[in-house]
């Protein structure tokens, strides 16, 4: 009998604690399940923030690359030697040559791409009329260890922030590609 009072008044204190601070419960519960949806909300407007930052970051490239401004593209190339501690000036100079090399050949370079009246007509131009094959695979076959920087430098300075393989998958021909493969994979590099 008096376990049963004992759990009658425990019940009774649990009913008048619920009936003076329902408004808080209820209050308290919604947060609880309320957390998980904002964590959701939170995260995704972050990767939103994140993508519009990396479009802007490109949007930017392309534009400063579209002025084929020498200065800027001395100060972007310059940029390197802190992004890549281990390149010599020198050795920068002549990855930039390559780079800028193979954008021309390719017929991609921020110089070539500039629209008429507003219009691109690279499409109908570059997709197999203009690329000077030969002079991409010689080269790629001299920058099978820098390769990366090439790519970088061709991304970030030489062009409207357009990917190499990307481009070397388009505009080079599967048999030239195959031989700057083979003379990468004689130095254990497998880039493109």
């Amino acid at each position: 009998m008096r376990r049963s009072r004992i759990k009658n008044k425990q019940l009774n204190q649990l009913l008048l604690f619920i009936q003076k601070n329902w408004l808080l419960l209820i209050v308290l519960l919604g947060v609880a399940m309320g957390i998980p949806f904002f964590v959701r909300y939170f995260k995704k407007q972050n990767v939103i923030t994140q993508t519009a930052n990396l479009e802007n970051a490109v949007q930017v490239n392309s534009a400063q690359n579209a002025t084929v401004n020498p200065v800027i593209q001395k100060k972007k190339a310059n940029a390197f030697l802190a992004k890549y501690p281990n390149l010599k000036k020198a050795d920068l100079h002549r990855l930039e040559t390559y780079a800028h090399g193979i954008a021309k050949a390719l017929g991609v370079d921020a110089w070539t791409e500039h629209p008429l009246f507003g219009l691109s007509f690279l499409p109908l131009v570059s997709d197999k009329w203009d690329e000077d094959e030969i002079e991409v695979v010689r080269i790629l076959k001299k920058v099978p260890g820098t390769f990366p920087i090439v790519a970088d430098l061709y991304y970030s300075v030489y062009t409207r922030s357009r990917n190499l393989k990307t481009d070397l998958l388009k505009y080079v021909d599967k048999h030239d590609l195959d031989k700057v493969r083979s003379t990468y994979k004689k130095y254990g590099k497998v880039w493109i």
